[in-house]
């Protein structure tokens, strides 16, 4: 396969990919003000951070990485190190909310 139609292929499936999980983020994060309680709210919002953040990344790594490769990596490392650490701080924090909401249901 040449490297035009490999990287058309990449493009229509990371693209879509990219903005299902932004806009899903989007959706999650104005869907706080919906959650009932601190925890639900909690969990909203940092789902949202954490779909933005894996959006983001997979434009980033799939998209802009093939579209450009001799980009500085200064620049590179400067976007994409800082989505890590956002994207797997709000996984952290998705798991105990999501920990804390599910045992607050089963004790009562």
């Amino acid at each position: 396969m040449t490297r035009p139609v490999s990287l058309g292929l990449l493009l229509a499936a990371a693209v879509p990919w990219a903005v299902v999980l932004a806009v899903a983020g989007c959706w999650l994060i104005t869907m706080v003000d919906v959650a009932t309680t601190a925890r639900g709210r909690t969990l909203s919002a940092a789902a949202g951070i954490a779909c933005l953040s894996a959006g983001s990344l997979v434009f980033s790594a799939c998209v802009l990485d093939r579209l450009f490769p001799r980009a500085s990596r200064v620049v590179v490392w400067g976007t994409e190190v800082p989505l890590c650490l956002a994207l797997f701080a709000s996984l952290v924090v998705v798991i105990g909310s999501a920990v804390g909401v599910f045992s607050e249901g089963a004790s009562s």
